[in-house]
């Protein structure tokens, strides 16, 4: 697909859109902590699921971009990140929790703890093993360059990786600041930033992947591809 032809259908205004979307919905986080119910922060709440969806779709979304990327070092990259999000979907999933509530108490819902899950002596070994994979992978595989080429090349998204970072130090703080220091709403900040993070997250995978894959296929090289430019030869030109 040429480049003119993506211009034509718009896409050229991705970014901005882009950009203008988190900015809104990173904004709106104060407004909704105000009027949202606390019990939308609550384990298996709402904006939980919402977070496990939006995790679960990271996931296959990098499996979709490392079976449809040609660049070896590209490829490798969205394959390290599939142990990344696993254990972000994990997170979130309380490591399987979620799924053995006993009862619900004034601040939500109460699960059995990881030592009483079936083979939850397994739980903390996993994650363990899950961790070593994402470091060897980012050596093996020298996971570095990519995102060294993604600064060189001008193709590094600073916007959403600064609020991915911002969303997630609002969240942190949601959790382990007293409560009166948000008025009492910072389950519901940890929560929405959550997502907001998680969303920044999903969007920077995708910005890098149109840019590496899509956005050069209209005639413009990578930077450091070595490939000329096209020159016509009709007359007057």
């Amino acid at each position: 697909m040429r480049k003119d032809t993506l211009n034509n259908w718009g896409f050229e205004y991705l970014p901005i859109l882009r950009k203008i979307f988190l900015v809104i919905l990173f904004l709106s986080t104060y407004i909704y902590a105000q009027v949202l119910p606390m019990d939308w922060s609550w384990e298996n709440g709402p904006l939980e699921m919402a977070q496990n969806f939006l995790l679960a779709t990271g996931f296959l979304l990098m499996l979709v971009y490392a079976r449809r990327t040609a660049e070896t070092e590209l490829r490798q990259f969205w394959f390290w990140l599939l142990p990344v999000w696993l254990l972000l979907l994990g997170r979130e999933l309380s490591w399987g929790r979620i799924f053995f509530p006993t009862h619900v108490g004034p601040e939500g819902p109460v699960f059995l703890a990881k030592s009483q899950l079936p083979l939850g002596n397994l739980i903390n070994p996993i994650i363990g093993l899950i961790i070593l994979v994402v470091l060897v992978m980012f050596v093996r595989y020298r996971i570095y360059r990519v995102i060294l080429n993604l600064f060189k090349e001008r193709l590094f998204p600073f916007f959403e990786t600064s609020l991915f970072v911002l969303a997630a130090v609002l969240s942190y703080l949601g959790e382990k600041m007293p409560q009166s220091f948000f008025c009492g709403r910072g389950a519901l900040v940890e929560e929405l930033c959550e997502l907001v993070a998680y969303t920044s997250l999903l969007l920077i995978c995708a910005d890098i992947r149109w840019k590496k894959q899509f956005s050069q296929k209209g005639g413009k090289p990578r930077a450091g591809s070595g490939t000329a430019p096209h020159i016509s030869s009709s007359p007057g030109n």
